[in-house]
């Protein structure tokens, strides 16, 4: 049984392709690794690929228990596996042939979700084989929100992007990759210094607000007062 429990499984399923002639990537797989690789330690993964982006996660890290797993592989429709990210699933019991149920941490049925087997399912990527090996540039740590590149990419929605990376004291640069179609726009990115840094800003702000608001409060009062 495991017991690391971080948070909830990932939204996966928003990676997944919606493309009809790519049917292998409208599933979420589920692999069973014995060894560890460039994937990280061994476990059972989930993974999900438009063949664009790619995602994966080690579900050890994301749920209290995984029951029953079938091996090597499995897959699951990116709209069904949505049912597996509630806030409320704990547990996967693979026990019933054909279905994943989720259950939360009484043990009670959520969800039955099917699944296919690797004979059924669709040919899927060897993804671990195109995971990058080479370690990175030595340049430092540096973090980036990811609401901030989804902000980015809304506005700058045109065509697709380049991001550059400078270092980790200096802001990431994104501008369009054909100038001559979309345009010299650029945008900046600020970075995140320190793991603890969003939970921290969020504190911040929100003393920030209390003292302000504390503050207009003792204005308000003092006026009041002086024309009551």
């Amino acid at each position: 049984m495991l017991t690391h429990v971080t948070n909830r499984l990932p939204s996966l399923h928003l990676t997944a392709s919606k493309d009809p002639l790519r049917e292998q990537f409208q599933y979420v797989q589920i692999k069973t690794f014995d060894q560890p690789g460039t994937y990280g330690p061994a476990g059972i993964y989930a993974t999900a690929t438009d063949a664009h982006t790619l995602v994966y996660c080690n579900l050890a890290d994301h749920l209290a228990g995984l029951e029953n797993v079938p091996g090597p592989e499995i897959f699951i429709k990116a709209d069904q596996y949505k049912k597996l990210t509630g806030p409320k699933v704990y547990f996967l019991d693979f026990a019933q042939p054909g279905q994943v149920i989720s259950r939360d941490k009484q043990g009670q049925q959520l969800d039955a979700v099917p699944y296919l087997t690797a004979d059924q399912g669709p040919r899927y990527p060897q993804w671990p084989d195109i995971l990058p090996t080479s370690e990175p540039e030595p340049t430092g740590l540096i973090g980036i929100h990811p609401e901030k590149i989804g902000k980015i990419c809304d506005v700058m929605n045109a065509g697709a992007l380049i991001f550059e990376l400078r270092g980790p004291a200096r802001a990431i640069m994104a501008q369009y990759l054909n100038q001559e179609e979309h345009g010299t726009g650029k945008a900046l990115i600020m970075p995140i210094y320190l793991s603890g840094a969003w939970e921290q800003d969020r504190e911040q702000a929100t003393e920030k607000a209390a003292k302000a608001y504390q503050k207009a409060k003792v204005r308000k009062e003092r006026t009041e007062g002086k024309t009551a």
